[in-house]
């Protein structure tokens, strides 16, 4: 018999089964939701963590950039300095040369001598005089050298390799040359050791005899005891037996200081000329008292700057093969200046050129009113500006001296201005002319200061080419676009175009004249004479258009030219006496 179950305990199977399945239905469903959301919040951890170390990878390459940029220059001023030192040790191992050239020299002069040593009694202290001057001959040379390398130390490091190819054995060749020369001249003066010497004629420093001193017969024993010689005293000298002809006298060569000084004149003699003709261009004038000439523009607002702008023109294209001439890395030094995160020293220069845009617009109009004597010596009351805003500024108090100079130069400005202050010169613009010229001094104050900032970051000579560049472009927005109402007219073009023309080349000639002075005679001498400005000015004024001046005029200019002039003195003074100069 089939057995059959019962039909309900069958379906509580059922159902109790569904349950089971239904349950762990649900607890994979909520499983797979927990690993689920699980994955997902790791996936998002890790997506982060490569963020993350996405961004420390590049910060990384970006700091193993700066620091393979800094090794490189640190290997390059590393090789910079190595190439200073091999310069200085080619420079010993030259000096050391010449010497043992001397010294293999005169070894070979004293041979001689000690085989013709009884000839006469008396060669042995003319010997001595002799080799002091060859002892002085070579230290000059050597003193020479070595001050030439310093001067070039800066710029050797660029040129060594050059140098050391081209130059090295050509230096050598020269030198010994030189000093063979000018030994044998000395040699060859022996047999005149004993002419009797005309009465009031030159004497060559060879055949002095004993007007020598005694530390000049002290220089051979040095040289002597440097060869390995005992004594001079036991070293009879004996010439050559053949006369030689009797030596010639050197030609007196110009020092440095002393073309420096004709420079820094000629600079001053071009910009006091340039300001002469300023007041020919804007007025008719009588030149020499035989012709008249000029008149070619008014010099209102308007004229000036377009003479200005002119003069300009001609100056920045012949300026600008000067600079690199001057200073080969002038472009480079200007693209890193306008390219540096501080703004703050291009600013200084802009600001520089446009307050020398300012003073140099001022001052033609002053000159076309009061003349040239009387407009530069206004121009030059700078100082009682500049002091105080340098005490303000750079917390240079001023010392009793220069308040002596600003009370100085206060009292030259009265006497320059005074015939100009007065009722009847004030309706023909007289008085207008000196608070002009007054502006202009204070516009060319601020240039000074801001200047001066300037030359903290910068060479002076693409500092001069900025201030240039910006003059001109002031200008021209000026003239073409005309923010204020210009009063713009040229009576006679082709003198016009002529004067400024000349302008432009008097400009030149006093920038390259005063550069290439500072250079030769230094900055605080070439300030001191460039004080003579308005001197200057005012006595070409005097002998080529004949603008006279009164007394007290006069006697202003002289107060004015004294105190810019005491102050440089006193400027010279402090870098003579401070630390770094005596170092």
């Amino acid at each position: 018999m089939q057995y059959q179950g019962d039909p309900q305990q069958e379906r509580e199977n059922l159902s109790t089964t569904e349950q089971v399945l239904r349950a762990v239905s649900e607890e994979l469903r909520n499983l797979r939701e927990g690993l689920v959301t699980q994955l997902s919040e790791e996936i998002a951890c890790l997506r982060a963590e490569k963020s993350r170390l996405q961004t420390e990878v590049a910060t990384l390459k970006k700091d193993c950039g700066e620091l393979q940029s800094r090794k490189l220059t640190s290997l390059s001023e590393q090789h910079s300095a190595q190439q200073q030192i091999w310069a200085k040790q080619l420079a010993q191992m030259l000096a050391d040369h010449l010497q043992q050239l001397m010294v293999q020299r005169l070894k070979q002069v004293a041979e001689q001598y000690l085989r013709d040593q009884a000839q006469t009694t008396a060669l042995p202290e003319q010997a001595q005089q002799i080799l002091s001057g060859f002892d002085t001959s070579l230290s000059t040379a050597l003193k020479a050298l070595q001050g030439e390398l310093n001067s070039s130390e800066s710029s050797l490091s660029q040129r060594l390799n050059r140098i050391l190819e081209q130059q090295g054995e050509a230096l050598l060749s020269v030198l010994v040359e030189r000093l063979n020369q000018q030994l044998q001249a000395e040699l060859s003066g022996h047999s005149f050791l004993f002419t009797p010497q005309p009465v009031g004629g030159d004497v060559h420093p060879a055949v002095m005899g004993s007007q020598l001193p005694h530390s000049a017969t002290a220089a051979p024993a040095r040289l002597t005891d440097r060869a390995g010689m005992s004594s001079p005293n036991t070293l009879p000298l004996q010439f050559p037996g053949t006369p030689a002809p009797p030596p010639v006298q050197p030609r007196r060569k110009i020092s440095q200081f002393q073309m420096g000084l004709a420079l820094v004149l000629l600079s001053t003699l071009a910009l006091s000329f340039h300001n002469v003709v300023v007041r020919v261009v804007g007025n008719k004038s009588t030149i020499l008292n035989l012709f008249q000439l000029g008149g070619y523009i008014k010099l209102n607002l308007g004229n000036s700057l377009l003479i200005l702008w002119l003069r300009m023109l001609v100056v920045i294209p012949l300026m600008i093969p000067v600079a690199m001439v001057l200073y080969p890395p002038v472009w480079q030094d200007i693209k890193r200046f306008a390219t540096a995160d501080d703004r703050r020293p291009l600013i200084n220069v802009f600001i520089s050129g446009l307050s020398l845009f300012i003073s140099q617009v001022l001052i033609y109009i002053a000159i076309g009113s009061v003349g040239p004597g009387v407009a530069v010596t206004l121009l030059f009351m700078y100082p009682v500006v500049t002091v105080p805003l340098a005490w303000l500024l750079f917390r240079d108090r001023p010392t009793p001296l220069r308040w002596l100079v600003m009370a100085i130069i206060l009292l030259g400005v009265l006497c320059t201005a005074l015939p100009r202050i007065d009722l009847s010169q004030v309706v023909s613009g007289g008085a207008t002319g000196i608070f002009i010229a007054l502006a202009s001094g204070v516009a060319f104050a601020f240039y000074l200061l801001f200047m001066q900032l300037g030359f903290k970051k910068l060479h002076p000579v693409p500092v001069s080419l900025i201030q240039f560049s910006t003059i001109f472009v002031l200008a021209s927005v000026f003239i073409i676009f005309q923010p204020v109402p210009l009063e713009i007219s040229v009576i006679n073009r082709s003198g016009f175009l002529l004067g400024g023309l000349l302008l432009g080349v008097l400009t030149l000639i006093g920038y390259l004249a005063n550069n290439f002075g500072v250079r030769l005679m230094g900055a605080s001498l070439a300030s001191i004479i460039a004080s003579s400005g308005p001197a200057v000015t005012a006595l070409l004024g005097l002998l080529l258009i004949n603008d006279q001046l009164k007394w007290v005029q006069v006697v202003g200019i002289l107060l004015v030219t004294f105190g810019v002039g005491l102050l440089s003195w006193e400027r010279m003074k402090q870098q003579t006496n401070s630390p770094k100069a005596t170092k």
